[in-house]
Order: structure tokens, then sequence, then C-alpha cells
């Protein structure tokens, strides 16, 4: 095993690689409902895994701060585009409307913001 690469990363790794080729599958059927809500989705997740791997890796803690806050880019995204896949794949889309969406979408992006500017507040 390489050095620095722990059972742990390597797991974070191995599931993104699978949710990258899951993703080009489902690229090539974005056209079916929900097929673009379910990409996004594992868009999400590739970034999420990807990034966590990564901080398991590196020893540096500054790396580490960075790269746990671009995991957090997937980790709120995936709940939302799951929603919203549910929602086309069982025909209720007409339920969306962009004020129903921003709500949705309110508190990861609050979440996100307060993730990239900890340093100044200390609330995450």
């Amino acid at each position: 095993m390489l050095p620095g690469l722990s059972m742990y990363a390597l797991s974070h790794f191995t599931t993104t690689a699978i949710v990258l080729v899951l993703a080009l599958l489902v690229w090539r059927k974005r056209q079916q409902v929900g097929g673009m809500q379910l990409f996004f989705m594992q868009l999400g997740l590739i970034a999420w895994t990807f990034f966590w791997g990564l901080q398991a890796v590196t020893a540096n803690y500054e790396l580490k701060i960075i790269f746990i806050k671009f995991s957090y880019l997937g980790i709120i995204s995936v709940p939302p585009f799951l929603l919203l896949f549910a929602l086309y794949y069982t025909y209720h889309a007409k339920w969306i409307n962009p004020l129903r969406l921003l709500l949705l979408w309110l508190l990861p992006l609050v979440t996100l913001v307060l993730v990239f500017t900890n340093e100044q507040h200390g609330w995450i």
C-alpha cells in the first residue's frame, strides 16, 4: 500500500471511482425522467468522497481544512438533488416551483457560506 494511504482513504477513493462510473452511465440516460437530478446528485457524491479521501491522506492541517471545506460542496448538494430526483422520478415534479426550490437550497447554501467563512466566526 502507498505511504499515507489508509484503508479509510482507499475506501473513499474506491467509492469515488464507482460513483464516477455510475455518473457516466447516468449521463447517457440523462433524458430519462429524473436523469439530470440523479447525475448532479452523483457529482455531489464524487466531490464529497474525493475531497474527504484527500483530507484523510494528507498530514498537513491547513490542507485538511481546505479539503474538508471543498467536500462540503458535495455534502450540501446530495440531499436536495436526491429529493428532486425522487420528485421527478415519481412524477411529482408539479410540486416544484421557484419558491420551493429556494427554500430547498436555502439551508444548504447557508451551511456552505458558514463553512467557507468559519475562520471569521467559528460556528462550524
